[in-house]
């Protein structure tokens, strides 16, 4: 179980939120600039490609600078930008039913990995791109992005049991695909 605590950067962004929610332009430009890349990974794990993931980080972020105003709790901007993220993927996957491509490289600056932890990060991408996007995402989630099982369900609406049954079950899956792979790419799993 991940165990999440409250960094001074959320406080950061907390005071950041309340600045720009009264309209500082460097506030929202701080803002931006402090979620970027984590947000940009969080949408590559989700669409699968840099273009797609591009796009999708772009329109999460003009979203949640638009509608900064309706965030209630201003430590929270991380998780509902996320949220805000998520949301989008999904309208765009029940509109386009799949139509998103999965090639592509991991944007992971991968300068100085040895070829075998590079394996075998491609062998963790290919068993996360094979799974359902619902399980992808709350493995991205919590364990790529740490958050609570708690805060988890909040931005799945979801139960906390539901999720901790959701990540059980994605899991298991996961490990499966991963050793599936590991088999079908015996060249791979012979440097490990």
């Amino acid at each position: 179980m991940s165990i999440k605590v409250s960094s001074p950067l959320d406080h950061e962004l907390g005071e950041l939120v309340t600045q720009a929610q009264k309209g500082d332009k460097n506030a929202i430009s701080l803002l931006v600039e402090s979620v970027q890349d984590e947000i940009y990974r969080f949408c590559y794990y989700l669409a699968r490609d840099k273009a797609s993931a591009e796009d999708l980080c772009q329109e999460t972020l003009l979203r949640a600078i638009l509608n900064l105003a309706k965030l209630k709790e201003p430590g929270r901007f991380k998780a509902w930008v996320l949220q805000t993220g998520k949301n989008i993927f999904l309208d765009e996957l029940k509109r386009h039913e799949n139509k998103l491509r999965s090639d592509g490289e991991p944007p992971l600056d991968e300068r100085g990995t040895n070829a075998s932890a590079q394996d075998t990060h491609l062998q963790i991408r290919e068993a996360l791109l094979q799974l359902l996007p619902e399980d992808r995402l709350i493995l991205i989630l919590i364990d790529l992005h740490e958050f609570t099982y708690k805060e988890a369900a909040e931005m799945m609406k979801l139960s906390e049991e539901a999720v901790t049954s959701r990540v059980f079950r994605a899991r298991k899956d996961f490990v499966k695909k991963f050793e599936g792979n590991e088999r079908n790419h015996p060249a791979r799993s012979s440097t490990s």
